[in-house]
């Protein structure tokens, strides 16, 4: 399984990917919100991970998650639920 993770504090970064990687799954992370958006372009993640608030746009995520239905499905926001619509 190949997860997008996108968190802009080191330390819960860290954590993450360790977790994640214990349960031989594949994480690709960044501290930045448009590159996630890059890397979820041009990659297919089956799942995406998000901070509550991605840097340095937010809006440019929810744009970009209205106009790529496969997007919306994989993106998950971290201590949240699937984004709204």
């Amino acid at each position: 399984m190949r997860i997008l993770l996108v968190e802009d504090d080191p330390t819960t970064s860290k954590s993450i990917e360790m977790m994640l990687g214990s349960a031989n799954l594949n994480v690709y992370s960044t501290d930045m919100g448009e590159e996630g958006i890059d890397l979820a372009k041009l990659y297919d993640y089956d799942l995406i991970l998000l901070d509550l608030n991605p840097n340095p746009d937010p809006v440019r995520f929810r744009r970009y998650r209205e106009q790529d239905p496969r997007f919306r499905l994989r993106c998950r926001r971290l201590h949240d639920q699937a984004l709204p619509p």
